[in-house]
């Protein structure tokens, strides 16, 4: 595994910080080590959610992030951006039933993949899948 270190050298704190973040998720790295690079570095918080938003990894840097001592409005900040995602698939999973609902009523069989449905099939959570659309077989 590259050493975070020569991670944040070549591309960048912000993005080494993404990475761990990442390592933690897949259990390849502990919480204190996330700490103590939160509380070494200066950290741009706007690159941080930019670059989560710009990969489509929000979900899971921000449940990451959530684990740590976060400056107050950083958490706050990590809190609503988890409130949005978690309302956000919520509607699409609502939706994605209506539709199948729907469509079973006409005799149409379909199969939901993807999106909310990869995120509960794999994740067995909502949240893990960014979704902005309803993809059906």
């Amino acid at each position: 595994m590259i050493p975070i270190e020569d991670v944040r050298s070549k591309y960048g704190t912000e993005i080494a910080m993404i990475l761990l973040c990442c390592r933690l998720h897949f259990n390849t790295e502990q919480l204190p080590t996330l700490q103590h690079y939160i509380d070494t570095f200066e950290i741009n918080w706007d690159d941080v959610i930019y670059l989560s938003k710009y990969h489509r990894i929000e979900p899971v840097i921000y449940k990451t992030l959530s684990k740590a001592n976060l400056p107050p409005a950083i958490a706050s900040r990590i809190k609503q951006g988890q409130f949005f995602l978690v309302q956000n698939n919520f509607k699409q999973a609502l939706e994605t039933e209506r539709i199948i609902s729907l469509l079973e009523s006409k005799g149409i069989e379909c199969t939901p993949y993807k999106g909310v449905a990869f995120s509960m099939e794999f994740y067995s959570e909502i949240i893990f899948k960014e979704t902005s659309e309803i993809d059906l077989v």
